[in-house]
């Protein structure tokens, strides 16, 4: 059972206490008793029991109770010393290993971690110290693999676009339609990274605001749909929307909607097979409007459900480093930011091999 700090400290002052007292007694009572004993046998020799031999006993009394308590108060005085050199040894220790520890954490040593005490408020404070570096840990393998895929990303249509544009130069390449749209393609795939990044960048500031209206949601998807059925077409996955009641209205910002919506069905795109599907639905639930977009895709392991709103966390990096999913890896993050701005709620429901559902609700209208 840990103690606390408090008492701790109470049991350890009580403890100084009790040793001075007890050495303070034990030696003024052995110091006096054979500083007067010599002193009693000297005296009764000498004068016997006249006046003066009872005066000088008197005299030897104080003398010997007070040389008896200077040295008891020395000893007690050397053993509050120790006692309190080893009680604060004991409770300064963790806390020296913590800066240690901290020190280490700041030169880029993520790993290090210290041992809790038996004292209540410090095994806190070391917990939450080891709790600390492991965020930090997470966060610098996070920062690791986020410099990696950044590269990944800006890599891949720099070759191409590099690429193209040498098979031009050195007229290995026809300078068709075809060729140029490719080009398009990829330079594209570049702003939307840039894009992506920078909406990221505005939705951790504080001064991001949202043009909050009544906005008819069937009108809001009908046009998504319409922007990204091309897609779903030219993949062969089948885009459904499931009927919607005509005044459903949420109280959002009609541009971040869209936004949401697209971000949600683009992640659905990149993790369904050709021939797969995907479903986009809304209902009014307790005066909100609950947005459901489900798909047949690759699914989602339990393990990885808590990350996937995390910035650029993949759920499989293998189909990323392949080229088989062109997603920056912050859509969904995106997604969630937003979402949270317009004081909504989101989660995912998912199974591996049969799929994931991502729901999110905003405040009806």
């Amino acid at each position: 059972m840990l103690m606390t700090l408090r008492w701790r400290l109470f049991a350890s002052y009580l403890a100084i206490i009790v040793v001075g007292v007890v050495t303070l007694f034990a030696a003024a009572g052995w110091i006096a008793s054979a500083f007067f004993r010599v002193d009693i046998q000297t005296i009764l020799a000498e004068k016997g029991n006249s006046p003066s031999g009872i005066e000088a006993l008197n005299a030897s009394f104080n003398s010997g109770v007070h040389n008896a308590l200077l040295v008891a108060a020395s000893a007690s005085l050397i053993a509050a010393i120790i006692i309190s050199v080893f009680v604060s040894a004991r409770l300064a220790r963790p806390l020296h290993q913590m800066v240690i520890a901290a020190n280490r954490i700041a030169s880029g040593h993520y790993e290090e971690k210290v041992l809790a005490p038996p004292v209540k408020e410090i095994a806190e404070l070391a917990a939450a110290f080891n709790q600390m570096a492991e965020s930090l840990q997470h966060n610098e393998k996070l920062r690791r693999e986020m410099v990696s895929d950044l590269a990944h990303e800006l890599r891949t249509p720099l070759t191409a676009i590099e690429g193209h544009m040498e098979g031009l130069i050195d007229g290995v390449l026809e300078p068709s339609p075809a060729t140029f749209g490719r080009v398009q393609r990829e330079a594209r795939r570049l702003h939307r990274l840039a894009q992506e990044l920078g909406t990221l960048s505005e939705l951790d500031s504080p001064a991001l605001k949202l043009n909050l209206e009544k906005v008819p949601v069937p009108e809001v998807i009908e046009e998504v749909v319409n922007k990204v059925r091309p897609q779903f077409e030219f993949k062969g996955i089948h885009l459904e929307v499931a009927p919607l009641v005509s005044e459903l209205r949420v109280k959002a910002d009609r541009d971040r909607l869209e936004q949401v919506i697209i971000n949600i069905l683009a992640n659905a795109l990149h993790y369904t097979d050709t021939g797969g599907r995907v479903v986009l639905s809304a209902k009014d639930v307790n005066d909100r409007v609950e947005f459901s977009i489900r798909d047949t895709g690759i699914g989602i392991a339990p393990e990885n459900l808590p990350h996937v709103f995390e910035r650029f966390y993949r759920v499989d990096r293998s189909r990323v480093r392949r080229g088989n999913t062109g997603g920056s890896g912050i859509g969904l993050t995106i997604v969630q930011r937003l979402v949270e701005a317009h004081g909504g709620d989101i989660w995912i429901e998912s199974e591996v091999g049969a799929g994931t559902t991502i729901h999110f609700n905003l405040p009806a209208a």
